[in-house]
C-alpha cells in the first residue's frame, strides 16, 4: 500500500513536486515530475535551442520512467494488502466498503490513472526515440485537462472523502462506521486502523497522482519562448505555488483532518463501553496499540502536509486526551525537557459537527471532583505537541517522567512508518506517545471519600446494679490494594441492662450532577461485605449480651435495591454467626440537575437490653466481650456517561 510522503513546495524550482511513494508494502521511489513535460516539449521534432540540453533531459526521463514503473507496482501492492487486511475481517466486510465508493468516484480515480499512464507512455517513446513528435506535449495537456479532466477528477475524489451532509457522510465517516460496527463484532482495533490508514492513502496517492499531472501542466503551460531560463524558473515557481497554496494544499489537509479526526473515533469507540450482559465496561484500548495507531496515524498526515523540506524530521510528537476541566484557553503546558521548550500544543478542531457527538469523559465543576460537569460540557478534548528542533536523540528516552518516558525516538522509514536500526535518504527521527491518563484515572476513586457517623466511641453505662458496662465503636477508611475499607466493630462487656445502643456508619462518595441537561449515566459499584457475630462466652445457661449488626448498600435513583443483610448473637456458647455478601452493580440511572448520585455504603450495630433476672457479672463476661464486626471492602465505583453509538 502506498502514499505520497513529501510534497516539498521549494523543490518546484529545483525538480519540481518531490514525492515519495510509500507505504505497508511499497518501496519508497522519488520523482520530480513538474518539469517532465518540460523536458518532452525540449526534445520534440522542431524545437530549437534545447539541443544542447538532450542528454540531461534523457537522463532526467530515464530516471522518471524507472520510477513510473515503481508507482505502478505499488498500486499493485497496495490492492494486495488491502485484500490481505480483508481476510481479518467478516466475510462480507470487502463487499460492504467496496460498495461505498460510488461509481462517479471510480471513474475519477480512473481517468487520473489514464492520464498517469499517456504520461508514462510519452516517457518511454520520447526515451526510445531520443524525441518526440512536434505537439506531444499540447496533446497530452489537451487530453489531461479536457478528456480526463483532471482537475474535476481531484475535486470530486476530494469532495467524496469529506462530509458533505447528514445523507452524504464521505468515505473516510462511512469507513470508519463501518469498522466500528465491525469492532462490536470481534474485528480487532489494530487491523481495522491498518484498513482504515491504507484506503485513505490508497486515495492521497491518486490526489498526488493527479496535483503533481496539473503542476506539471501548468508550469509547462507557464513557459516561454525566449524568456531567460532564470525568468521561466521564477514564472514556474510562483504557478506551482499559486495552484498548491489555493488548491493542493488545502484539500490535502482538509482530507489528512478528517482522516485524523476519524482515528481518534475509531480508538474512542471503545471508551468506557458496557459489556453485553451490561456487568461491567469492555477494556479500552491498550497504550501499546493507541501508540501504535496514532503514531502512524500523526507520522502520515506530517509526512503529506509538511509541505517543506526544511522540516526535515518531525522530532517529538505526543497526542494528550484531556477532560475539559483542564483546558482553559489553552491546553496544559508541556516540555520533554531541558533541551526543549515548554508548549502548549495545538487543540485539535472537531469538524462536521462531531463536537455535538463526541466521546464523554466524567469530568467536575470543581477540584475534589464531587461536582459533575454537564454531559454536554463532557467531550474528551484532544491536544497535539510537536517539538521538531533540536532534533532528539535517537534510542534514548526524552526523560524519566511520564508521558516522556515513553518518547524513545528511533529512525522511521517513510514506507512502513516502522522503525528502522540505521538512518537513510527514507528515514526520519521520530519519537511519539499518547497520554490517556486524564480519561483512565478513575477520578472517583482518587478523590477523597465521606465518612459520616461515629468513630473510636466508647459509652459507659451504669445499670442499677451499678455494674459498669461497655460499648466501643471502631471504624477506619484505608485506602489498601485498590480498596476502600470500611470496618466497623461493636464489643459489650458487661451486665448490661440499659437501653439499646445503636451506632451507624456510612462510607460515601459525595457526588451531585451539576449540570443543567438531564442525561442517563452508568453507575458500577464492586465490593465485598463480611460480617460477623460472636457471644459473649459466659457459661451455660447465662445469655450473652444480644446484638445484632446488618449492612446495606444503595446507589440513589436506581431501579434496584441491594437490601439489608443482617446477623444476630448466637445464644450461649453457640458457634460464632458468620455472613458474606458480594455487591456487583451495574446500572443506567437517570439524573437531572442537582441530583444526588452518591454510592453509600452503610452498616449498623445493636446492642440489645440482656434479660434482668440474667446476672453474670461475676466476673464470667468481664474479659470476653460480644462481638460484632462487619466489613465493606469497596474494590471499584465507577460512573461513565453512555457514548455515542453507531447503527
Amino acid at each position: 500500500m502506498g502514499f505520497l510522503s513529501d510534497f516539498e513546495w521549494k523543490s518546484l524550482v529545483s525538480g519540481g513536486i518531490k514525492a515519495g511513494v510509500t507505504g505497508v508494502v511499497a518501496g519508497s521511489v522519488t520523482y520530480a515530475l513538474a518539469w517532465t513535460l518540460d523536458s518532452v516539449f525540449g526534445l520534440e521534432v522542431g524545437k530549437p535551442g534545447r539541443v544542447d540540453q538532450k542528454n540531461q533531459m534523457i537522463e532526467q526521463l530515464q530516471e522518471i520512467n524507472s520510477e513510473i514503473t515503481d508507482i505502478n507496482d505499488s498500486l499493485q501492492q497496495i490492492e494486495t494488502s488491502l485484500a490481505n487486511l480483508n481476510a481479518t475481517m467478516s466475510t462480507d466486510f470487502e463487499k460492504t466498503l467496496a460498495a461505498i465508493a460510488t461509481a462517479n468516484v471510480l471513474q475519477a480515480v480512473s481517468e487520473i490513472e489514464s492520464a498517469w499512464q499517456s504520461l508514462a507512455s510519452l516517457v518511454a517513446n520520447t526515451i526510445t526515440n531520443g524525441s518526440t513528435p512536434d505537439g506531444s506535449t499540447d496533446d497530452f495537456i489537451t487530453q489531461a485537462l479536457q478528456v480526463n479532466d483532471i482537475q474535476t477528477q481531484l475535486n470530486l475524489i476530494t469532495n467524496s472523502m469529506l462530509p458533505m451532509g447528514a445523507s452524504s457522510p464521505g468515505l473516510i465517516d462511512t469507513w470508519t462506521t463501518t469498522l466500528i460496527l465491525q469492532m462490536q463484532q470481534g474485528a480487532k482495533l489494530r487491523d481495522s486502523y491498518l484498513w482504515l490508514e491504507q484506503s485513505f492513502l490508497q486515495y492521497i496517492h491518486y490526489l498526488f497522482l493527479g496535483h503533481s499531472l496539473m503542476v506539471a501542466i501548468k508550469i509547462q503551460q507557464g513557459w516561454v519562448e525566449g524568456n531567460t531560463l532564470s525568468e521561466n524558473e521564477a514564472a514556474a515557481q510562483n504557478i506551482g505555488n499559486n495552484y498548491m497554496s489555493k488548491f493542493a494544499g488545502p484539500n490535502l489537509a482538509a482530507v489528512s483532518q478528517m482522516f485524523l479526526q476519524s482515528v481518534h473515533r475509531l480508538i474512542l469507540s471503545q471508551y468506557m463501553v458496557p459489556n453485553a450482559s451490561k456487568t461491567d465496561f469492555l477494556p479500552f484500548a491498550s497504550q501499546e496499540d493507541v501508540d501504535f495507531i496514532l503514531g502512524r496515524a500523526n507520522l502520515a498526515c506530517w509526512l503529506i502536509n509538511r509541505g517543506s523540506e526544511d522540516a526535515a524530521n518531525p522530532g517529538i510528537l505526543l497526542t494528550s486526551y484531556l477532560r475539559p476541566s483542564q483546558v482553559g484557553s489553552a491546553a496544559p503546558s508541556l516540555s520533554p525537557g531541558s533541551s526543549w521548550p515548554s508548549s502548549s500544543g495545538t487543540l485539535f478542531t472537531l469538524e462536521y459537527g462531531y463536537d455535538t457527538q463526541w466521546y464523554k469523559v466524567i469530568d467536575s465543576v470543581n477540584g475534589d471532583v464531587t461536582q459533575l460537569r454537564d454531559i454536554k460540557d463532557s467531550n474528551i478534548l484532544i491536544a497535539n505537541y510537536a517539538w521538531s528542533t533540536p532534533t532528539p536523540a535517537v534510542g534514548k528516552a526524552v526523560s524519566s517522567s511520564a508521558p516522556f518516558s515513553r518518547v524513545v525516538p528511533q529512525y522511521y522509514d517513510k514506507t512502513s512508518l516502522s522503525p528502522v536500526s540505521t538512518a537513510s535518504d527514507n528515514t526520519v527521527v521520530y519519537g511519539y506517545t499518547t497520554d490517556m491518563s486524564a480519561i483512565v484515572a478513575n477520578l472517583l476513586w482518587s478523590s477523597p471519600w465521606k465518612l459520616n457517623g461515629s468513630s473510636n466511641t466508647t459509652v459507659h453505662k451504669n445499670d442499677d446494679s451499678s455494674k459498669i458496662t461497655m460499648l466501643q465503636y471502631t471504624v477506619g477508611v484505608s485506602p489498601s490494594g485498590g480498596t476502600i475499607s470500611l470496618n466497623s466493630h461493636l464489643m459489650v462487656t458487661g451486665d448490661y441492662k440499659d437501653d439499646a445502643q445503636t451506632f451507624s456508619n456510612s462510607l460515601s462518595f459525595p457526588l451531585t450532577y451539576k449540570g443543567s441537561s438531564s442525561s442517563s449515566i452508568f453507575v458500577l459499584c464492586n465490593a465485598q461485605m463480611n460480617s460477623k457475630v460472636s457471644p459473649g462466652g459466659a457459661p451455660a445457661g447465662y445469655s450473652p449480651v444480644p446484638m445484632q449488626v446488618s449492612s446495606w448498600g444503595e446507589v440513589p435513583n436506581s431501579q434496584n435495591v441491594t437490601g439489608t443483610y443482617s446477623l444476630s448473637t448466637p445464644e450461649d456458647n453457640d458457634p460464632p454467626v458468620t455472613s458474606s455478601y458480594t455487591m456487583n452493580y451495574f446500572q443506567t440511572i437517570t439524573v437531572s440537575a442537582n441530583e444526588n448520585v452518591s454510592p453509600t455504603f452503610d452498616v449498623s450495630s445493636t446492642a440489645q437490653q440482656q434479660d434482668w433476672y440474667k446476672n453474670y457479672n461475676n466476673g464470667y463476661n468481664n474479659d470476653n466481650a460480644s462481638n460484632g464486626t462487619i466489613t465493606w471492602q469497596v474494590s471499584r465505583v465507577q460512573v461513565a456517561w453512555p457514548q455515542p453509538q453507531v447503527s
